[in-house]
C-alpha cells in the first residue's frame, strides 16, 4: 500500500515536471481546464431526480430561518407604522402649539391689562420699576 502511494506521488511529480517543461506557465491552465471538465462530467452524471431531491432538502433546511426572517420583518413593519403614527400625532400637536404661540404673541402686542387665553383670564404682569 505504501509503495503505491510513493509511486503515485512520484508519478504526479514527474508529470508536473514534464508538463511544466513542455507547456511552461500555461501548464497550470491546462490542469485547471481538465479539473473543470472532470467536475462538469461528474455533475452531468448525477440524475435529475437526485438534484431535485437535493434542492428540495436545501429549501427545507432554510425554510425555518426564512419564516423567522419574515416574522421579524412583519414586526418591524408594525413598529414603523406605530412610529409613523406617533410622528404624525406629534406634528399635529406641534402645529397646534405653534398656532397657540402665534395667537399669544399677537395678543401680547396690544396693550391691555388682562387677556383671555383659552377661556382663562391672564393679567399682564408689570414690573416694579
Amino acid at each position: 500500500m505504501l509503495r503505491w502511494i510513493k509511486y503515485g506521488v512520484g508519478a504526479v511529480a514527474v508529470v508536473g515536471v514534464v508538463g511544466w517543461t513542455l507547456l511552461g506557465s500555461s501548464f497550470l491552465t491546462y490542469i485547471q481546464t481538465s479539473t473543470n471538465a472532470a467536475q462538469e462530467a461528474a455533475r452531468n452524471a448525477v440524475p435529475v431526480e437526485f438534484e431535485l431531491r437535493r434542492a428540495r432538502d436545501m429549501i427545507e433546511a432554510i425554510l425555518p430561518d426564512l419564516q423567522s426572517q419574515v416574522r421579524m420583518i412583519a414586526q418591524e413593519e408594525v413598529e414603523v407604522a406605530a412610529l409613523t403614527s406617533d410622528i404624525e400625532e406629534t406634528q399635529k400637536r406641534l402645529r397646534s402649539e405653534q398656532k397657540t404661540l402665534a395667537s399669544l404673541r399677537n395678543k401680547m402686542r396690544t396693550q391691555q391689562v388682562s387677556y383671555s387665553v383659552n377661556g382663562r383670564n391672564v393679567e399682564r404682569g408689570f414690573g416694579d420699576a
